[in-house]
C-alpha cells in the first residue's frame, strides 16, 4: 500500500511539472442571453498551441468526472500497442480486440493449450479431409460429364 501511495504521490508531482508551461485565465461569458457560462481563456494563441491547449483543458475537465467518477482514469495507453483509448469497463486493458488477442497468444500457458488443441484435434481433422478428398477424385463420375450435367 505505501509503495502504491508513492507511485501516485511520483506520478502527481510529473503531472503538475508537465502543467507548469500552460497558463490560462478564467472568464464568464453569456450564453445567447440564456445563461452565463465560464470558460478558460489560454495565453497562448498560435493555431498549434490552440488544439493541445483544447486537449489539455478535456482532460482536465475529465478529473471531476460525471456522477463523482473520474472520467480521467478511464483514459489509458493500451499494454500492446501503445495508443490511447478510453476504456469502458474497469479492467480494459487494450484498445480493441485484436490486440487483447494478441497479447494473449503470447502467453506460455496458452501456447501451450493451443499446441495440444493442433496435436489432437485440428491436425488429424485436416489429414481426414484430405485424405476423403483424395478418394472422391479418384471414383468414376456418378452420371455425369465433364461439365457436370446428367447423361442420359
Amino acid at each position: 500500500m505505501e509503495d502504491r501511495n508513492r507511485q501516485y504521490r511520483v506520478a502527481l508531482r510529473e503531472l503538475q511539472a508537465l502543467l507548469i508551461c500552460y497558463q490560462w485565465r478564467p472568464t464568464v461569458e453569456d450564453r445567447l442571453y440564456q445563461s452565463l457560462g465560464q470558460r478558460l481563456l489560454w495565453n497562448r494563441t498560435k493555431s498549434a498551441d490552440t488544439e493541445e491547449n483544447r486537449a489539455v483543458q478535456f482532460l482536465l475537465e475529465q478529473i471531476d468526472g460525471y456522477n463523482g467518477q473520474a472520467r480521467i482514469l478511464h483514459f489509458r495507453k493500451c499494454q500492446e500497442c501503445a495508443v490511447w483509448f478510453y476504456a469502458v469497463k474497469d479492467d480494459q486493458h487494450f484498445c480493441q480486440a485484436s490486440c487483447r488477442k494478441r497479447h494473449a497468444s503470447h502467453d506460455p500457458e496458452f501456447k501451450e493449450k493451443r499446441a495440444e488443441y493442433m496435436r489432437t484435434t485440428y491436425r488429424p481433422r485436416e489429414k481426414e479431409l484430405d485424405q476423403r478428398a483424395l478418394e472422391e477424385v479418384g471414383k468414376p463420375s456418378k452420371g455425369k460429364n465433364k461439365r457436370g450435367e446428367r447423361e442420359l
